[in-house]
């Protein structure tokens, strides 16, 4: 499969030049501007490069660790599925620290309970 690096660098120049950063709080699921990535990490879709994401830890206003979301159907340790979006799984595997910049519109807040499910998940995956 052929990506669009070149693509996606003309859209990373416009998103790192953007100005107003949206406010956010850990927990809540976003469209993001992913872009595309090496190999098998994981990568945005369509013009916008765009994927959900979960914000598992915000660090400070700009920066925070996101999870992508998949359609894909897994079960292991490396997968989530959520309970509030029908076939919704966060890849916890990829793990990434974003800039607030590549968040375009927030989508929904994740439960609490769940919340506290997922980074349990990953602090198990990470030791």
């Amino acid at each position: 499969m052929q990506k669009d690096f070149d693509g996606w660098n003309i859209k990373k120049q416009e998103i790192n030049s953007g100005t107003v950063p949206p406010l956010f709080t850990e927990g809540e699921i976003w469209h993001c501007h992913i872009g595309i990535n090496v190999g098998f990490e994981a990568n945005g879709k369509e013009n916008n490069f765009l994927r959900p994401v979960f914000i598992l830890k915000k660090f400070n206003r700009y920066t925070f660790w996101a999870l992508p979301l998949t359609n894909t159907s897994k079960s292991n340790t490396y997968y989530h599925q959520l309970r509030d979006i029908s076939s919704g799984y966060l890849n916890l595997s990829q793990l990434r620290l974003m800039d607030i910049r590549r968040l375009l519109r927030r989508k929904i807040k994740i439960a609490p309970n769940e919340v506290m499910e997922i980074k349990e998940k990953v602090r198990k995956l990470i030791s």
